[in-house]
Parts: C-alpha cells; structure tokens; sequence
C-alpha cells in the first residue's frame, strides 16, 4: 500500500452564491439563513453578497466558480434570471458567457422579468435543478408570480409555506432543503 493509498477522500465543498433580496444586505441574509448554513455546513460554503449587484448580462466576473445560487425576492429575480443567463450562453455586445450553468438554484419568492426586453429569457424551460420556495400569504411577491417563475424550470420542486415573505425554517423546511442540496455534493 503506497502513501497515495493511505490518504482520505477529500470532498469538495459546494460553493452557494447567496443573494439577498429589497432592504437586505449580506450580513442579515447570512444571519437568516444561519440555521440552513449551519445545516450544511460539512458539505457547502456559502457566499453572500452585497447589492447592487449591477452586472452586464455577459460580466460574470463577480461569480466566477460559483455553483450555485440560493436568493430571496430581488435575489429571486436575479437568481432566475443568472440561470437562464448561464444557461443559454447569452451574448451581449461581443461576450460570450464562458461560465458554466449553476448545478442548482434555491429561490425564496422569485419571480420573472417583465420587461419585454428580457423575457425572451424565459422561453425555453431551464434545466437548472432547482427549489422554489414560497409562502402562500407572501404580501411582498404575489405566489402566482412564484409559482409562474418555477413553472420555467423544467427540473424544479417546491416548498410552500403557510407563512409570508420569510425563508421558512422549521425543522421540516430545514430538512428539505438540506435533501435538496446533498444530492449535489459528491
């Protein structure tokens, strides 16, 4: 048996990109979301940014060998909006997008743009593996919107809630999401 033999299995970490949504920033995302992290913590690191995140659909610079993306509401949008961007290779002013799709998305309250610049977006169903979440009085995103944004994935499940515009954190909830992502740690 050679020393190359003896040494463990090192498993990679999956890196989340976290974006926050409207009156946030990093920090109290982070601390939402604590009790998730803390769950996950053996087999993800998560990264949190600050908004504005004001990128060209072609900069994917400020996310370079991210994975994944977990965001609530404005994250939301811009969560499925990442996907369908890195999904299609989109092309803007000369760029191509060289960064690979995310493995998955976990979106709180997303919804589509409804620009008629940009839903061209949405016409295709994306492949991205991935969890909406939503709270069934939200009185911040209206569901239909949320459930219209995972109707675009054509790999998606749901978590609902009877709750509003929060990410859930009961042990139940804890628990699916925690399922959700494992499947994509090797």
């Amino acid at each position: 048996m050679t020393v190359k033999d003896k040494q463990p299995l090192v498993h990679k970490k999956l890196r989340v990109l976290c974006l926050h949504g409207y009156e946030q920033d990093s920090a109290i995302f982070r601390t939402k979301l604590r009790q998730h992290t803390d769950s996950l913590a053996d087999i993800a690191e998560f990264v949190f940014v600050d908004a504005p995140n004001v990128m060209q659909p072609y900069d994917t610079s400020g996310v370079d060998n991210m994975a994944r993306a977990t965001a609530v509401r404005s994250g939301g949008l811009m969560a499925g909006v990442m996907c369908a961007l890195l999904e299609n290779r989109y092309e803007a002013l000369g760029k191509k997008c060289t960064h690979p799709p995310f493995a998955f998305a976990i979106i709180a309250s997303g919804y589509k743009l409804s620009d008629s610049e940009w839903t061209h977006l949405y016409e295709r169903p994306l492949c991205t593996p991935s969890l909406h979440m939503y709270g069934i009085l939200d009185s911040y995103i209206n569901i239909s919107k949320s459930i219209d944004l995972r109707r675009t994935f054509s790999q998606s499940a749901e978590l609902s809630t009877y709750g509003g515009h929060f990410v859930p954190k009961s042990p139940e909830a804890i628990k699916t999401i925690f399922d959700f992502v494992a499947q994509f740690a090797a």
